[in-house]
């Protein structure tokens, strides 16, 4: 801990110093730990994993151990003179470099001759290089020989957040290691550790929002409670976090879901204006919005993955259905929002689409003719809308009519859920054979009947059945000579002319003529009769000479 008064960030001044103090990383931690105390080291480590999930930190205690004189069960010590001068930053045998600014050939052979020298303190000579990929690849290619053969008093530690660019040549040479994102529950519970030493006057719904807004990194929790301190003023609540941190309120969520449960789409609307006018960016809205709709089908899921408290309540006029045409909804408007110089309109279509759409229906209530629910929506339990599809049939309100036939909402026909209804009448087969086999095929490989009924059946004898396809390009063709569009042709074949032929396809030749070899033999019977009785074929056209 810092002698001088002045303000050093939580995440350094609490930063861990055993491996037991690092969080939520139990596979890595454990394993150097192991390594450590057995003396099964190796010369190069990679740590990889998102921002904020200890990297560097277990880089800076792996280095610390390296040169601990008195390592207690993997651990150092923390007050032999190698440990203190190491926490004191006076360390010489502890190297930290940037691969962002040392990225260069000439930084790495600067790095390998330095290598040659042995540790200070005769222990190990540890290198950390933090964000490596950012080395060049001719960087890369410099480090190579020296990090497979290294002295043997040299480790090399390698952290980065994109393990994707960094050559497969060094990554092989490296044990390497996989940083999690660290889960909220944790990042709560040494956020309550932060707040009892500094002694903050913090509510737990604070800190549950702290948590979830760092997305996995303590890091990041630990800045973001750093400047909510500096903003409040007194205790911090839900509410003070919002306010410093420009996050949209958790009520005007749940203000949204009312509006549309309740298809108000003016109130919306207006809401949405007032959002704007307070300086919300739409494209943090949307995102925020993502985040409220998955927890809305937690709740709607429930068991242990539900939020409960208000979700459970907001989701009940709801089916699952309804929040998943939600999401894929929001997932094309997050993919609009990238390239979009003003977000708004974009942003006010979704929520005027999303409170315009039918509701979803179960299979059993389309099989029963239920059709779609009217609109509002009725507040029943969203437990029963799970538990629908196993009801009896017969205890469903009567079917209403289709929202197009009552002026309803128009429903996105690419996110219409609602089954057709089934037709239990015998369809009617056309007399006409080719036409019933356009239609049986149609059953089986609707593909291979769109693409037949632009042909015709050339021939039928002999066991052969040929089939001629006009225009058709290299990929149908390949995919005509598939098993299963042969087998389904001739399975509707067989229904219709009641014979299992050897099929074949002819594709882009005109109707009366082929073209080439088959144009020639067309025109000269007697040379096909030649080539039929002979077994055989012409190998080569010439032009008649001018006489």
């Amino acid at each position: 801990m810092p002698e001088s008064n002045a303000f050093v960030a939580t995440a350094r001044k609490y930063r861990p110093r055993t491996f037991g103090d690092i969080l939520a990383q139990p596979g890595v931690t454990v394993t150097l730990k192991n390594a450590l105390a057995t003396g099964r080291l190796h010369h190069a480590f990679l740590f990889c994993g998102p921002r904020g999930t200890g990297k560097t930190t277990t880089a800076r205690v792996l280095a610390r151990a390296l040169n601990c004189a008195d390592l207690k069960e993997g651990e150092p010590c923390g007050i032999c003179k190698p440990c203190v001068q190491f926490t004191e930053g006076r360390s010489l045998d502890v190297i930290e470099i940037d691969g962002a600014s040392n990225r260069g050939v000439d930084d790495i052979r600067s790095l390998r001759e330095r290598v040659a020298y042995a540790a200070a303190g005769g222990g190990y000579k540890v290198y950390i290089v933090d964000e490596v990929h950012m080395l060049t690849n001719e960087a890369f290619n410099a480090l190579l020989k020296t990090l497979e053969e290294p002295p043997p008093h040299v480790v090399f530690i390698f952290a980065t957040t994109e393990p994707a660019k960094v050559a497969p040549t060094i990554i092989s040479r490296c044990q390497r290691f996989d940083f999690r994102r660290i889960a909220p529950e944790p990042i709560i519970e040494a956020i309550h550790n932060i707040v009892k030493l500094e002694a903050l006057d913090i509510d737990d719904e604070a800190v549950a929002l702290l948590a979830r807004r760092a997305q996995g990194s303590l890091r990041d929790a630990y800045s973001l409670l750093d400047q909510t301190g500096a903003y409040a003023e007194g205790r911090i609540t839900r509410e003070t976090v919002e306010e410093a941190l420009g996050i949209i309120s958790e009520d005007a969520m749940f203000k949204i879901t009312a509006l549309w449960a309740e298809r108000k789409t003016a109130e919306a609307f207006a809401l949405l204006a007032e959002l704007w006018e307070a300086g919300i960016d739409p494209a943090e809205w949307a995102s925020a919005f993502g985040e409220h709709l998955r927890d809305l089908v937690a709740a709607c899921v429930g068991g242990e993955a539900s939020p409960g408290g208000r979700f459970d309540e907001a989701a009940k006029p709801f089916a699952l259905g309804d929040l998943l045409r939600a999401q894929v909804m929001l997932s094309d408007l997050k993919l609009k929002l990238r390239v979009l110089g003003d977000p708004r309109p974009e942003v006010e279509v979704y929520v005027l689409r999303l409170l315009s759409l039918a509701d979803t229906v179960t299979l059993s209530q389309a099989l029963a003719g239920a059709g779609t629910r009217s609109a509002p929506r009725p507040a029943n339990d969203h437990s029963a809308s799970r538990n629908s599809a196993s009801r009896n049939p017969g205890t469903d309100t009567a079917p209403s009519p289709a929202p197009h036939a009552t002026g309803g909402p128009a429903v996105d026909p690419r996110l219409d859920l609602r089954v057709a209804p089934v037709n239990h009448e015998p369809e009617e087969l056309p007399v006409e054979p080719w036409e019933r086999f356009l239609v049986i095929l149609r059953k089986k490989a609707p593909w291979a009947a769109a693409q037949l009924r632009q042909g015709k059946l050339d021939s039928h004898k002999d066991g052969q059945a040929q089939f001629f396809i006009p225009d058709s390009n290299q990929f149908n063709r390949d995919r005509f000579g598939s098993t299963g569009i042969r087998k389904a042709v001739t399975d509707a074949f067989d229904a219709v002319y009641g014979a299992r032929p050897k099929v074949e396809f002819r594709f882009g030749e005109s109707e009366r003529k082929g073209t080439g070899t088959q144009a020639l033999l067309e025109d000269n019977p007697e040379l096909a009769r030649l080539i039929e009785a002979t077994d055989g074929e012409i190998v080569a056209r010439r032009p008649r000479r001018k006489e």
